[in-house]
């Protein structure tokens, strides 16, 4: 093996140390001072995440719909599917009460609920609530260790991550009738009626304006740039065009999480594509990766395309999710399973089929499963039965379908009391 040049070795080690942080990553390499689309909430720069108005100044805001159900004594839930941006809403809701309370003689509290089976204790942020862990003491003792005797408005995130222990459904109506508090659930059109029917009114967010999401996404990339405070620098938005900016905002179905991970992916695999520019065609590329067109052909209501082989030749076919019929419950099913246990790596059939939600045997899955997987809304993996022969299916689906799918499942009928449906 030939030796290594020292010289030209030196001299890297050299370029390194003037280099600095500015050689660490693909994000500095284009001018960020770090990665521009993470999705973590950022407390001080909540306009990052460019929250529509609507929800916080018209006459029926998300505003407005909360202390109203406090002032009716009615307790709420708020319903979107999982990346329109529902805990970046209650969190900026609840901050700039505390500003208000004062004023307004309200106060109120976030809490979001986890469900890790391995979460301890020393695991929790101040504001986290473990539901099922070997700590859990149930959901009453749990809130009234956490003082809220002062608190008028209590909102709980991902609540229905509650319905992994058993009970929760009564424990949670028992603290609703109890409480004078007003409570304000958090989930998503997947949730099962058993928890949807405890609440008073149901607030819907379907999804944000166009407009919106490449707001979102300029002021990210302008704010994270290497000089993104010199106000002389505001235009600047390479690798990313105006064009690249508005395809993202196509394929999002106006969900921000969505559009926040697929210029995340852009920008992650343009080393892999050689190129200083990030096209409309390379958008087009990553999305069919990660399955957005077939999320986009859901959510508008268009058929999805798959090939079958008659007859020895293999033929192209479609298929509408409007003619789902009875394979809605299986896919809602999924769809529950998958938020309330995220640790795993799918849901098996067997689990499926075990559900009280649904009434289908275990063998009959894949009849019921066929069409979902040929149009590739779902995807499965074998895995090997640890005490008995034979193998099981695990049943997943990618987020941006998942997604398509709960906005497909939100009730299109007419709004009860306070009930609101915000569209594009």
């Amino acid at each position: 093996m030939a030796g290594i040049d020292q010289k030209k070795f030196l001299a890297s080690l050299k370029r390194g140390l003037s280099l600095g942080t500015r050689a660490l990553s693909l994000y500095k390499l284009y001018g960020f001072r770090e990665r521009p689309f993470k999705r973590d909430l950022i407390e001080q720069n909540s306009y990052l995440f460019v929250p529509p108005q609507v929800f916080y100044e018209s006459g029926q805001s998300l505003t407005s719909w909360i202390t109203a159900c406090h002032s009716a004594g009615r307790n709420g839930l708020v319903i979107g599917p999982p990346d329109v941006g529902k805990t970046t809403l209650a969190r900026f809701f609840v901050k700039e009460l505390v500003k208000l309370a004062e004023q307004l003689q309200i106060q109120s509290q976030y809490i979001q609920l986890k469900g890790l089976a391995n979460a301890s204790e020393s695991d929790q942020k101040p504001e986290e609530l473990v539901i099922g862990s070997p700590h859990s003491i149930g959901l009453v003792a749990e809130l009234r260790n956490k003082n809220l005797a002062e608190t008028d408005i209590l909102l709980i995130d991902d609540i229905d991550i509650g319905l992994r222990k058993e009970n929760f459904v009564e424990e949670l109506s028992r603290y609703l009738q109890s409480e004078n508090q007003t409570i304000i659930g958090i989930t998503t059109p997947s949730a099962p009626p058993e928890l949807t029917d405890l609440f008073d009114d149901i607030y819907k967010i379907r999804s944000i304006e166009y407009e919106a999401i490449i707001k979102m996404l300029k002021t990210r990339i302008l704010y994270y740039k290497e000089n993104g405070e010199n106000k002389d620098n505001v235009s600047n938005i390479s690798p990313f065009t105006e064009e690249t900016l508005k395809r993202i905002g196509e394929y999002s179905m106006g969900l921000p999480g969505l559009a926040l991970d697929l210029a995340d992916s852009c920008l992650r695999g343009s080393d892999d594509f050689n190129v200083d520019e990030i096209t409309p065609e390379t958008i087009d590329l990553v999305a069919q990766i990660l399955q957005y067109p077939i999320a986009k052909a859901i959510e508008m209501g268009r058929s999805i395309n798959y090939f079958e082989v008659e007859d020895g030749e293999r033929k192209r076919k479609d298929w509408n999710l409007n003619n789902i019929g009875s394979k809605e419950s299986i896919l809602k099913e999924i769809l529950f399973q998958s938020r309330i246990y995220p640790e795993t790596p799918g849901i098996t059939n067997t689990r499926l089929s075990k559900s009280a939600r649904i009434s289908i045997q275990a063998h009959t899955i894949s009849y019921h499963t066929n069409i979902l997987e040929k149009c590739k809304i779902l995807e499965v993996q074998e895995g090997q039965r640890e005490k008995k022969k034979g193998k099981f299916r695990y049943f997943t689906i990618r987020t941006p379908i998942m997604n398509a799918i709960e906005l497909k499942f939100l009730s299109q009928k007419p709004p009860t009391s306070f009930e609101v449906m915000a569209k594009r």
